[in-house]
């Protein structure tokens, strides 16, 4: 799920069709509706591709393992879909969650405001994955804990959904897995509904009135210069200890692939800190 919301995260730029492909594709004897369905399509194809590239070796490769003392081959075939169902699952909702916020982005604010708020977006974003990451050792422990009657599926993160969905497939009928395993189910459904009615909303602004609105404007903007200032007035004495800071930072934060990869470490040390 981490990998395929971050493949999504890196390209989210490219993810919705903007300037670029209105110069290429506009010119053409295409209606515009054909368009934003061969669009829509790659974007399901990517992430149906994803989804097996991303658990093709390990979902071969943890049955084997996990199954190599049974001598019965319908347990370890049995072992072997459910788990390559949950964890596809799995990827595409992070494909799809990410989809979702970047294309209720794009369909609620206008251009400026959402190429200013992006970064902070993804930013958001990014973290939460990290998190998702490093703290997932803990979730099977806090599943042992709870009460066999339990059915509280917020009490768990995401990822979590997908392994009660894998043991209620493998016939496990404790009231916890079945209340994941409903919430893994619904939970990629909404996020294909919304991904799909906001990618929908969102086209005519970032593809049609491509020639308008889509003029290159840097990401960021507000919360930077007054992150600056708050320095200049706490830490920042001297004007070259100002004009160095702001020069090192900008450096470092000078693309938004820069910033993600800063962000996503700032982050790391934060949680495990």
């Amino acid at each position: 799920m981490v990998v395929a919301a971050a493949v999504a995260l890196w390209k989210w730029d490219r993810l919705l069709p903007d300037r670029r492909d209105y110069a290429n594709l506009a010119h053409l004897p295409l209606r515009s509706r054909d368009i934003f369905f061969a669009n829509l399509t790659a974007l399901l194809l990517l992430a149906a591709l994803l989804s097996a590239d991303i658990n093709a070796v390990s979902s071969l490769l943890f049955p084997l393992l996990a199954c190599g003392s049974r001598e019965v081959f319908s347990y370890t075939a049995l072992f072997f879909a459910t788990h390559i169902v949950s964890v596809v699952l799995a990827a595409a909702f992070g494909f799809l969650g990410v989809l979702s916020v970047l294309a209720v982005l794009m369909s609620a604010l206008p251009y400026r405001a959402f190429r200013k708020a992006s970064i902070y977006a993804r930013s958001a974003v990014l973290i939460f994955l990290v998190a998702l990451l490093t703290t997932s050792f803990s979730e099977p422990a806090k599943i042992e804990r709870l009460e066999r009657g339990a059915s509280a599926w917020s009490r768990f993160p995401p990822p979590a959904w997908f392994a009660g969905l894998c043991q209620s497939l493998r016939g496990i009928r404790e009231p916890l897995f079945c209340s994941l395993s409903a919430a893994a189910i619904f939970g990629t459904i909404c996020a294909f509904l919304v991904a799909l009615s906001a990618y929908a909303l969102s086209y005519r602004r970032s593809f049609v009135r491509s020639a308008e609105t889509m003029i290159v404007l840097p990401a960021g903007g507000a919360i930077a210069s007054h992150a600056f200032r708050l320095a200049d007035l706490l830490l920042l004495r001297g004007s070259l200890e100002r004009a160095g800071y702001r020069f090192v930072l900008k450096t470092l934060f000078r693309s938004e692939a820069h910033s993600l990869a800063w962000i996503g470490f700032t982050g790391i040390g934060v949680i495990l800190w």
